[in-house]
């Protein structure tokens, strides 16, 4: 039966399949799979010249990180130092591999390991640095769940990252990309935090702190465009996170009246994050 399933030509049955067996891994049942030499073919898919297979193949492996097992078999198995060819923005397959390794960077040590030792964050740094904005915005989500985890975010600030992520929301094609990854990144940063970690402790408290980031903030929680305020609300949500950025956010002038009136956000879309902040 599964000599029948890989002999399978039509490309939309075939991926209905690469699909199952990736959520089948995902649901705890990476042993059997991997016996059928199901999860080798998927891997050979990005040897293919179709380049809509190759497009495809992404969502699959991001499934089978979700699973530990999986995860370790991907780690063994050389596909993300070969993925690692194609960080040059001028790759069609730069977009899907810089999203697909943000969110690498999440599931785990081993992810985040590779990462960190196998120079990405070097390189998103120079894409944000020198490139165009169509290249600069998957980077700038990636970064935002990369720094999501302590050991990304302590890398990104060595690697001196940090700045120019947040320098992005002054570019108005990337300003809602740039305040979505800057609230992960908010958010999602470890509290208690110990004393050693100054470094990347400053690059983040004094910012908000001083009122940088509240600075750039405010004027687009006032925006009529929608989808700007909810990038906005997620900065905010993430400041309220820490103590520090909750003593910032009752300081600042204008902001706590504006929170807590009711008329502040009418639209169905902003509410949420209203709610939440």
């Amino acid at each position: 039966m599964v000599k029948d399933l890989l002999a399978i030509q039509d490309s939309t049955q075939k991926f209905r399949l690469y699909s199952s067996v990736a959520q089948l891994v995902n649901r705890g049942y990476f042993e059997k799979v991997r016996s059928l030499g199901l999860l080798d073919e998927i891997l050979r898919i990005l040897n293919s010249d179709d380049i809509l297979e190759k497009m495809n193949f992404f969502p699959l492996l991001e499934t089978i990180s979700q699973n530990q097992e999986g995860l370790q078999w991907l780690a063994s198995s050389g596909i993300w130092k070969k993925l690692t060819t194609s960080l040059d923005s001028d790759d069609f397959l730069f977009s899907s591999v810089v999203t697909y390794f943000g969110s690498l960077a999440t599931f785990g040590d081993i992810g985040i390991n590779f990462i960190v030792d196998n120079g990405v964050l070097e390189t998103l740094r120079e894409v944000l640095a020198e490139n165009s904005d169509a290249a600069k915005e998957p980077v700038i989500g990636a970064l935002g769940r990369i720094g999501s985890v302590p050991k990304g975010l302590r890398e990104m600030v060595r690697a001196k990252i940090i700045k120019p992520l947040f320098d992005q929301i002054g570019r108005e094609n990337l300003r809602n990309t740039t305040l979505h990854s800057v609230g992960n990144l908010l958010s999602k940063f470890p509290i208690p935090i110990t004393l050693k970690d100054t470094e990347y402790l400053d690059a983040i408290q004094t910012r908000f702190r001083e009122g940088d980031l509240l600075d750039v903030t405010w004027p687009f929680l006032q925006t009529p465009f929608v989808d700007t305020r909810y990038g906005a609300y997620h900065v905010l949500n993430g400041l309220a996170t820490h103590p520090a950025g909750v003593s910032r956010l009752m300081r600042y002038p204008g902001l706590p009246e504006w929170i807590f009136n009711r008329a502040t956000e009418e639209t169905k879309e902003g509410l949420m994050p209203w709610n939440q902040l």
